[in-house]
């Protein structure tokens, strides 16, 4: 897990920091985001339960958004652990934060989960239990069908790479992941993006969205297609640069492209001496 959860932050990273100009303190380590604090939390509680304790869960992500909030947290994600900071109610606050019976259909359930996935074998777990857990994971501060899918195809195929659990060709199982993500428009585009015969990251974030808007239904397809074409390119520098180059949600794009696929291809160790520490906030 702590493998995957390096691979995000570096990708996270890079993604936030590479197109930027620096301050000279940021020069030797480039800082991670909302994305690798939350994932952060998730590893906590799974190393210290082995499941998703949801009160715990936004707990400590309300501790995380507290002692360091300028790590580029949505606004409505920022207003929602200040709540819960205050009196620790996220269920109703969750599902109901952008109206009566709407929550967020954001992609931070997804951009967080991939070390999840890597902590499940799911030859022991199922892919059933994998997709129960991110879903767990999601509606702390995500609670809507869209970012609970986006959440539950990338705890899947994270857990797929990780223990080589793939489909005939040697790349993801599209069959298992929408199995879990049927009747959801993420699940949509992931099908029709499974058949599509587009060869340029280009012409699939065209397609299928490079996170500009934001949401799970825009980054995830993408996100898929990218990690899939990172089991043949073996190249974790590559991915990362190609996945950069479509912009988009960049940061968010690149964890979770490296959280799928942290495990099994690694970042390079320039990059990751490049990285700030896991053990900062």
């Amino acid at each position: 897990m702590f493998q995957s959860l390096q691979a995000l932050a570096v990708a996270d990273a890079y993604g936030e920091n590479e197109l930027k100009i620096l301050p000279d303190f940021y020069r030797d380590r480039m800082p991670w985001t909302d994305d690798t604090a939350m994932a952060k939390a998730i590893c906590r509680c799974l190393d210290e339960d082995g499941f998703i304790d949801q009160d715990k869960l936004a707990r400590y992500f309300a501790e995380s958004y507290d002692q360091d909030p300028h790590r580029g947290y949505g606004r409505g994600t920022a207003n929602l652990l200040q709540a819960i900071q205050i009196d620790g109610q996220w269920k109703e606050r969750s599902a109901n934060w952008w109206g009566p019976g709407i929550g967020s259909h954001g992609n931070g359930g997804a951009m967080r989960v991939g070390p999840l996935g890597v902590y499940f074998d799911p030859r022991v777990y199922s892919f059933e239990h994998i997709a129960r857990q991110a879903r767990l994971s999601a509606e702390v501060t995500h609670n809507h069908p869209e970012a609970i899918a986006g959440a539950v195809a990338v705890a899947i195929a994270a857990s797929m790479v990780t223990y080589n659990v793939l489909g005939p060709t040697g790349k993801l199982d599209w069959d298992a992941i929408l199995l879990h993500i049927d009747g959801t428009e993420v699940g949509k585009r992931v099908r029709v993006m499974s058949t599509a015969n587009l060869f340029r990251y280009e012409d699939v974030a065209y397609a299928f969205g490079n996170g500009s808007q934001v949401t799970a239904i825009d980054t995830v397809p993408f996100c898929l297609w990218a990690a899939n074409e990172a089991l043949i390119e073996n190249d974790f520098a590559l991915t990362m640069e190609n996945v950069l180059k479509v912009g988009g949600d960049t940061d968010t794009n690149c964890a979770i492209v490296a959280g799928i696929i942290g495990n099994r291809i690694h970042p390079p160790d320039e990059w990751v001496h490049r990285t700030e520490p896991l053990s900062a906030k």
